[in-house]
């Protein structure tokens, strides 16, 4: 490996965006914004997607992956040659470089995490086989600051990592990430907005807290929350986050209940439901096609949908997409094999599906009191949908209607899917409340001024604010949900 490949980064950066993801680009706006932010250095994209491309075993790797053949062998042997790998010879240097920028004389604790660790969800993976979020270095020096790094970029080339990428249609060969590193400020993050002045007063950085605060609100034109450490001598800010302007949201009255089913009513156990499917997908269609062809069918129909259409539905597209894919297998006959191999596959995929608690007493409850409509992503036909809904052990009449693919032209988070669903349905959006579970799909919703409530573990009630919707939102358990029903009846 060259000197030059494994050189850090140190803020300010010109090409922190390009070369440091999204966490780079989050921590360059408050930057340039004048909030003082804790020392930070990064081995950037370009000096990753180098080193990790001069290893032999990664080309084995790739072609593995593209082709979904001994993924899991040539991902261990990957893996064992970054575990394996010398240090350059200018490690040393380069890691006092960064003691004395990062730390001074202080010697604080290092911290390592991967450019992409905000976009890690422990529900997909497993913790012994997840991709590490971040490694402390407790006495850094050259040797374990290295095995740190190491550690941290080969917990990524895992068989389910891989697999998750493969799904959402990224291709493995753009797969490449910064390693950012920043020192651990032995003091606890908190976080304030205006409204805690009084509770601040006794805080010796007040004034400055205070104005930067202010500051940040005249940038954002709104309400901020900011999240900062004090160390005893500075003030460092991690991040400043807009807020909604009211924060008192209250429901008004409700005529119709409109449900997700994914997470809300049926759970799964994600990591061996993706295996199994990939698994008896690409084993039904290696006949048709081969590997290739139902990679590329798989990434093509995700692309499509990620999309809304103003006229086509989004069963259509599907179809349109695999007749695109499968060339010779075009017309109503590929087509009904592909037909076919869902409706043979989904049943055998039972065992990963689990009734959400809680969920079947609440729908119980709330039939009796409201109409409801099965809200789910739009991605499959209604005949899986309501095969789903029976694993979760509830009746599909309970629902006056079901979003299913063969009627919507757009899937979440597109705003165009609720918009759609309202038109269908003739529904006030200010008068439903959309019941589900993940942030970024069911949150949308609220943009275009339907009511939002995130169900969670905790059995407390808690509003979300953001600055993008029309309306409000909580998040809270089904007990939470029942109560805030019955308040606005």
């Amino acid at each position: 490996m060259s000197d030059f490949q494994l050189r850090p980064r140190f803020l300010p950066d010109k090409e922190v965006k390009t070369e440091w993801g999204r966490l780079g680009t989050s921590v360059v706006r408050i930057f340039r914004a004048g909030f003082k932010v804790p020392p930070t250095a990064a081995w950037g994209l370009s000096e990753m997607k180098a080193w990790l491309q001069g290893f032999p075993a990664y080309e084995g790797a790739l072609k593995s992956w593209l082709e979904w053949e001994n993924t899991e062998t040539k991902s261990r042997e990957l893996r064992e040659a970054i575990l394996a790998a010398s240090m350059p010879e200018h490690w040393p240097k380069s890691v006092d470089t960064i003691l004395r920028l990062l730390c001074g004389e202080q010697k604080w604790p290092l911290i390592l995490r991967p450019s992409l660790s905000h976009h890690v969800s422990e529900d997909l993976w497993p913790s012994d086989l997840s991709p590490l979020k971040y490694l402390m270095v407790e006495e850094p020096t050259a040797e374990n600051v290295w095995d740190a790094f190491k550690k941290v970029v080969a917990s990524f080339f895992t068989e389910n990592c891989l697999r998750e990428l493969l799904t959402a249609g990224s291709d493995p060969r753009d797969f490449f990430f910064a390693i950012v590193v920043q020192p651990r400020l032995d003091a606890q993050r908190r976080e304030s907005s205006a409204s805690d002045r009084e509770a601040l007063a006794d805080f010796p950085a007040r004034t400055e807290l205070w104005q930067k605060i202010k500051h940040a609100e005249r940038i954002f034109k709104r309400p901020v929350l900011v999240s900062w450490v004090w160390d005893g001598e500075q003030l460092w800010f991690l991040s400043v986050r807009p807020l909604k302007r009211d924060k008192k949201v209250k429901l008004g009255k409700i005529d119709h209940l409109l449900i997700d089913l994914d997470g809300t009513l049926l759970g799964a156990k994600n990591f061996p439901l993706h295996y199994n499917f990939l698994k008896k997908y690409l084993s039904e269609f290696k006949k048709y096609g081969g590997y290739f062809k139902a990679i590329s069918l798989l990434r093509g129909i995700s692309k499509v949908l990620g999309q809304p259409s103003r006229e086509q539905t989004n069963e259509f597209r599907v179809r349109k997409v695999f007749r695109d894919v499968m060339g010779g297998q075009a017309g109503d006959a590929g087509e009904n094999i592909l037909r076919d191999v869902i409706r043979g596959l989904f049943p055998t995929l039972e065992r990963h599906f689990y009734p959400v608690p809680g969920a079947k007493e609440f729908l119980g409850w709330a039939r009796e009191k409201f109409p409801m409509t099965l809200a789910t992503n739009p991605v499959w036909e209604e005949d899986i949908i309501k095969l789903r809904l029976k694993w979760a052990g509830i009746d599909p009449d309970f629902f006056t209607s079901i979003t299913h693919s063969a009627r919507m032209r757009a899937c979440k988070p597109a705003t165009e899917y609720y918009l759609e669903l309202l038109q269908q349905e003739g529904l006030d959006p200010a008068r439903c409340l959309l019941i589900g579970d993940h942030f970024r799909n069911d949150l949308s919703a609220a943009k275009v001024g339907i009511p939002v409530f995130i169900l969670s573990q905790k059995d407390q009630l808690k509003p979300i604010h953001t600055y993008e919707e029309t309306a409000p939102a909580w998040h809270g358990s089904y007990g939470m949900l029942k109560a805030i029903l019955k308040s606005s009846q």
